[in-house]
């Protein structure tokens, strides 16, 4: 063995993990467990999933969320749920981000996006007892704030041409979009537990679309990425639909485009109220707690590159 492991970071993971627990336990909450191999995974286009060859013409993925797998147990008629997950996703490299890590992801039926933001921050202020900065900004502001405009197409390629860049007319509206978001998260250090909210419909992914705006958040902890939310969209054609483009996508993309998980669209066709979840880095949140800046030492086995 060429590294020691550190008996002080296994002791905090077991002591961060039980506080996850009794926060959902607390609040009646049932823990699941599902499957880390499945045979249809998220067509999320800049996934990477990893294959695994079961059988001579049968292959599997490991799981890059428990997401699928979750709305089918709430089909069941369970209320509210949460899983501590073994996540795995190809290509990733980085400060922040690990081949495999811990997912937290939970969901609760008649819960809009607001209530689940309310107890995303209690959850956070657990965890991080000593953080008091807790601030909640549109999409929209946080444009205006960097660059005078909000997210339009025209606005978007606007500033990426007064930047220099080259052929914005025929680039996604993702890649417009991201181009100019991810320069500004470095701005987000120093503003404590950050809730960015109302997205533009076009980066919806799975949640429902209210008076134009994509019903997701995501929250940041001093700059760094630890959760992503959806008020779910629930109506079969249309998430047909949003799961078409991403194959679509993913061909573009040289990707395996994957099959349509039917059971994922028709368990949720089943539910009446509205739905929200989140899945959250919970190493991410876990180096965060201890004043890291980066995964390295808050795994005890050091993933090698």
């Amino acid at each position: 063995m060429n590294y020691k492991l550190d008996l002080e970071t296994l002791a905090l993971r077991s002591k961060l993990l039980k506080q996850v627990r009794d926060f959902f336990y607390s609040r009646d909450f049932l823990e699941v467990n599902t499957p880390a191999l499945v045979p249809l995974p998220s067509l999320e286009p800049h996934l990477i999933h990893y294959p695994v060859q079961i059988e001579d013409s049968e292959k599997a993925y490991l799981i890059s969320s428990p997401e699928f797998s979750h709305k089918k147990i709430l089909s069941t008629g369970a209320q509210r749920i949460f899983e501590i997950a073994h996540c795995f996703r190809a290509d990733e490299r980085g400060e922040w981000h690990s081949r495999e890590f811990l997912m937290l992801e939970w969901y609760v039926r008649s819960f809009t996006l607001a209530d689940l933001l309310k107890q995303c921050e209690d959850f956070l202020r657990e965890l991080l007892p000593e953080e008091n900065q807790y601030s909640l900004i549109t999409m929209e502001e946080w444009f205006h704030r960097n660059y005078g405009h909000g997210y339009a197409r025209c606005d978007l390629e606007s500033s990426l041409v007064n930047k220099g860049v080259e052929n914005v007319s025929s680039m996604n509206y993702d890649e417009l979009f991201f181009r100019l978001f991810l320069p500004t998260e470095s701005s987000l250090v120093n503003l404590g537990v950050v809730f960015l909210t109302h997205y533009p419909e076009e980066l919806r992914s799975y949640a429902k679309v209210i008076d134009g705006k994509a019903a997701r958040f995501e929250v940041y902890i001093h700059g760094v990425e630890v959760g992503n939310a959806y008020e779910e969209e629930k109506d079969p054609e249309t998430l047909r639909g949003i799961l078409e483009n991403e194959r679509s996508e993913r061909r573009a993309m040289a990707r395996d485009p994957l099959a349509i998980d039917e059971d994922f669209l028709g368990a949720l066709s089943q539910i009446p109220e509205p739905i929200s979840g989140i899945a959250m880095g919970l190493d991410r949140i876990m180096a965060l707690v201890r004043g890291d800046h980066n995964l390295c030492s808050i795994s005890p086995f050091p993933q090698r590159s």
